[in-house]
């Protein structure tokens, strides 16, 4: 289960997680602490492929169904987003008897907050705005996002559908997701910082180039000769 959401965790919250009419490859670096990757993402009207060269996910937004693919491995297995809510479920249920680590996780009671940053950047050639969201004391989010680059509707779609697969945590996400509806542009860069307790978390992504222009739907294949996995949702 730890897997699978670090999985998830890593690279959605660096993932400018939108769909768009037209199919769209993002490069990006990426670092969680202190290990630096090369991430890609690949989005289509209904998909998004995000990949780190070791671990892979696919996301299908209409159906709710995810892929988690380990390279290492050789494995993936899948799951949905029904699945996962039923296993969040039973979570859910267990922190009823611990309101004090309901609370973090989920940031009950918490202010956020959205302002205009002071500290705009051209990221992948694109000029881009400063934003920084908060929540508490916990959790401080900033975006860079560009007016170049249209955010379709199905954005925050995307958004709560990867903030879903976190549980109870990804509450927190989610109330900060009504306020990024008002940020104006697309995001191509982000800084998130995530407190609990002793605890803290960060990761930044920025994009390095995007292109535009067809994928072919083999992108979204699991390789050839990869094992399927029990998914640990199911435990």
């Amino acid at each position: 289960m730890r897997r699978a959401l670090s999985i998830v965790v890593a690279l959605f919250l660096s993932l400018p997680a939108f769909l768009t009419a037209e199919d769209l490859t993002v490069y990006s670096t990426v670092t969680v602490g202190k290990k630096t990757t090369q991430s890609t993402q690949v989005v289509t009207e209904d998909k998004v492929r995000a990949a780190d060269g070791v671990t892979e996910s696919i996301f299908e937004i209409a159906s709710g169904k995810m892929i988690f693919i380990d390279h290492k491995k050789e494995e993936f297995f899948e799951t949905s987003l029904e699945e996962m809510e039923a296993q969040f479920a039973e979570i859910d249920r267990q922190l009823d008897t611990n309101p004090m680590m309901r609370r973090m996780l989920a940031g009950k009671d918490q202010e956020v907050n959205l302002e205009r940053g002071d500290q705009p950047r051209t990221i992948a050639g694109y000029g881009c705005d400063h934003y920084i969201l908060t929540l508490g004391k916990g959790l401080r989010m900033e975006i860079w996002a560009t007016k170049d680059l249209e955010v379709p509707s199905t954005y925050f779609e995307a958004r709560k559908l990867s903030y879903a697969a976190m549980g109870p945590a990804g509450t927190r996400f989610n109330k900060m997701l009504e306020e990024m509806q008002k940020i104006e542009g697309f995001p191509l860069a982000s800084d998130v910082s995530v407190k609990m307790m002793t605890r803290k978390s960060e990761s930044q992504s920025e994009a390095t180039e995007v292109k535009l222009g067809p994928v072919d739907e083999s992108v979204f294949d699991v390789p050839a000769g990869y094992s399927r996995g029990k998914s640990p949702f199911q435990q």
